[in-house]
């Protein structure tokens, strides 16, 4: 029997910083040169989205999250490769209006199903940028990184956390309370949660004249996922922001070896 093919799963998410239609162009670029596959825009920041055919990238499908409102900003979207839609189920389930966060699930045949989770934590959801207000918010998210733990599938979450993974020790960290909460639920569902380095770099320089960076966008994923996921960070981007990459490795079903093993 010919050992298991391999194929890789590309998943990408990136801070857009409010530029869906001036940085399409550079959006096809890195799909096409980082052939990606599942790509998480992040503060995209717009109202006119509200169905996949308002915003298409061609050969993509595209997914948004779930509004209270129509009117209300998209701050989240999906871009899903065509060809991997039928092996694709979209999990509306595990989101909410209540958080800016997207999933789905990846079928693989060779293994456990990967969910696949993109999200964005808001300096002030639904208008209120209060503590409180971010930590009834963060609770929404963790609640769904709980829910997706509890499934018999490996996990893989990444977007824009906008909190400084450097800073979580700090004992003076003005996000303690909500960078806590994530840490205790990441703990408890026994997601990694591995160092990206400085992903965002402002476009000022901060009081002591030094550039002012951070380590805002993170990886969540499931223990057994260790040797299938390459991570990184691509050095040009538009933005403030890096976009991140995870790999994925999964194990192709060898449709004819398991024919070649029924015949004998």
């Amino acid at each position: 029997m010919n050992p298991p093919k391999k194929k890789t799963v590309n998943i990408c998410a990136w801070n857009i910083r409010r530029g869906l239609v001036i940085r399409e162009e550079e959006i096809k670029s890195l799909v096409r040169l980082n052939s990606l596959n599942i790509v998480f825009l992040v503060e995209t920041d717009t109202s006119a989205i509200n169905s996949e055919t308002d915003y298409r990238i061609p050969g993509f499908k595209t997914l948004i999250q779930k509004k209270d409102n129509a009117q209300d900003h998209t701050r989240i979207l999906c871009l899903i490769d065509e060809k991997m839609s039928s092996n694709i189920v979209i999990r509306s389930d595990l989101s909410s209006a209540d958080f800016p966060s997207l999933w789905v699930e990846i079928e693989n045949r060779a293994g456990k199903n990967i969910l696949c989770g993109g999200f964005y934590r808001e300096w002030a959801p639904k208008g209120l940028n209060t503590i409180d207000a971010q930590v009834r918010a963060i609770q929404v998210f963790t609640r769904q990184l709980e829910l997706a733990s509890q499934e018999s599938k490996s996990v893989v979450v990444m977007g824009d956390a906008n909190l400084c993974s450097l800073k979580w020790d700090s004992p003076s960290f003005t996000l303690k309370r909500i960078s806590e909460e994530l840490r205790d639920t990441l703990t408890q569902c026994g997601l990694l949660s591995p160092p990206m380095g400085i992903t965002y770099t402002a476009d000022r320089m901060g009081e002591d004249g030094m550039e002012i960076t951070s380590a805002l966008d993170h990886v969540y994923h499931s223990e057994d996922l260790v040797s299938n996921l390459r991570l990184d960070k691509l050095d040009n981007s538009s933005t403030d922001h890096l976009p991140i990459v995870a790999k994925l490795e999964l194990s192709c079903d060898n449709e004819s070896n398991r024919k070649k093993q029924k015949a004998k």
